[in-house]
Formats: C-alpha cells, sequence, structure tokens
C-alpha cells in the first residue's frame, strides 16, 4: 500500500523506503480491508501512540520501570495489530532491557530507534491517510 513511495513525497530526513517499510500491509488488511477504514484506523492508532510514547518517556525520565515496560507493552502490541512492526520490534526490544534491569539500554532505545521508527511511522500514515483522502471523505 506503500510500496511505490515517491523520495519527493517524503520529508528530507526521511528515507523513502524506510517510510514505505513502516506499516505491513498485509497485517492491517486483516483487520480493515477499505483503504478509508485502514486511513481511519491509523489515525486513530496515531492519535493513542502519541499518548503512548509521551507516557513513556515521562517514566524513563522518572527511572520508572514498571511504566516503562507497561508503555513499552502497549506500544508493541498496538503497532503490531496495525503492520508497524519496525515500532513493535524496537518497543520489544525496550521491554526486554527494562525485564532485564537495564534501564540505560531502554532510554537509548527509546531516544533513537524508537524515536526514528516513529516518526517514519507517522510519515507512513500521513502519506497513506493523504492517498484515501478522497475515499474518506466520500
Amino acid at each position: 500500500c506503500l510500496a511505490d513511495v515517491e523520495p519527493q513525497a517524503v520529508a528530507v530526513s526521511f528515507d523513502s523506503a524506510a517510510v514505505a517499510e513502516a506499516i505491513d500491509c498485509s497485517v492491517l488488511q486483516k483487520i480493515a480491508l477499505r483503504p478509508a477504514a485502514q486511513a481511519e484506523m491509523l489515525q486513530a492508532f496515531n492519535f493513542h501512540n502519541r499518548n503512548d510514547m509521551v507516557n513513556l518517556y515521562a517514566a524513563l525520565q522518572d527511572a520508572n520501570p514498571a511504566v516503562v515496560a507497561n508503555s513499552a507493552h502497549r506500544i508493541k502490541g498496538a503497532s503490531y495489530m496495525v503492520g508497524a512492526l519496525p515500532v513493535s520490534e524496537v518497543a520489544a526490544l525496550i521491554e526486554t532491557a527494562v525485564s532485564q534491569g537495564n534501564m540505560a539500554l531502554a532510554k537509548q532505545l527509546a531516544h533513537t530507534r524508537l524515536n526514528v521508527a516513529v516518526q517514519q511511522l507517522e510519515a507512513a500514515i500521513h502519506l497513506f491517510s493523504n492517498r484515501h483522502e478522497s475515499v474518506i471523505k466520500a
């Protein structure tokens, strides 16, 4: 669904291939068949994921492993359900790091790999929604 992303359609700081791979459309299509429903689901996911990310970063700042683990688990599961597999994979790594008592690694992963994966995902959601905007409004 995003395999043909034009490089000029992606923000300068992102690789168009990475944005195209931010969402596995075969997963998304299992829970919503129509592009309009998929776009709505992605937009709702994005809204809630932003809240989960705020909670994750606050818990990392407070060095609260229980909340970090819970937030990472929520991000991992929700991302997996909509096909945002790169985000899900990094959230799983954060969850594992916390379970092993390595908050420093969890913080590093959140501020590097998770941050980039979420930005690429948000770019992909934006592109996907724009492509199907006419379908959504119809």
